[in-house]
């Protein structure tokens, strides 16, 4: 994979939406184990959200940290085609009380004080307010993405 310095989500939405608080992350493909999740920071009221380069790399490397027979590959040897979708938001709400027992990753500790800053950062996000089928991408050398969510009228 030939990573950008960032990458650079703007969603759109027909109609007039706040989009903030939506939380993307990239599925990305390295080695022949389990795919690698990078999580990006909420969007801001415009639908941007940005993920720098070394952030990628320190959620790609936590995977390690997190189970090491489960991962493989390098960034270096990682497909550029990646899947981008919302984050799950349910399925980490029906998991908390496991992940509360895991300790914070390496990289993961640069950026929060505990398990459950993080959980409540991501459980808070407004990711059930929209719609978004994965959608596969070659991830662009400028890292610009541009997506269209559907608000959620379900």
């Amino acid at each position: 994979m030939i990573l950008p310095s960032e990458i650079r989500v703007k969603a759109s939405c027909n109609g007039s939406h706040d989009l903030s608080g939506i939380i993307f992350q990239l599925r990305v493909r390295s080695g022949s184990k389990n795919p690698y999740h990078i999580y990006f920071p909420k969007t801001d009221s415009t639908g941007v959200a940005i993920i720098s380069s070394e952030d990628f790399r320190g959620q790609f490397t936590d995977h390690y940290e997190m189970g090491l027979m489960d991962y493989n590959g390098t960034i270096e040897t990682a497909e550029q085609v990646v899947t981008l979708s919302l984050f799950d938001r349910g399925q980490m709400a029906r998991q908390r009380h496991l992940l509360t027992a895991w300790p914070l990753l390496r990289h993961e500790r640069t950026n929060w004080h505990s398990r459950n800053e993080v959980l409540d950062y991501f459980l808070t996000c407004l990711n059930d307010s929209f719609v978004l089928a994965p959608q596969s991408l070659t991830l662009p050398a400028n890292g610009q993405i541009h997506v269209t969510v559907a608000p959620n009228v379900a």
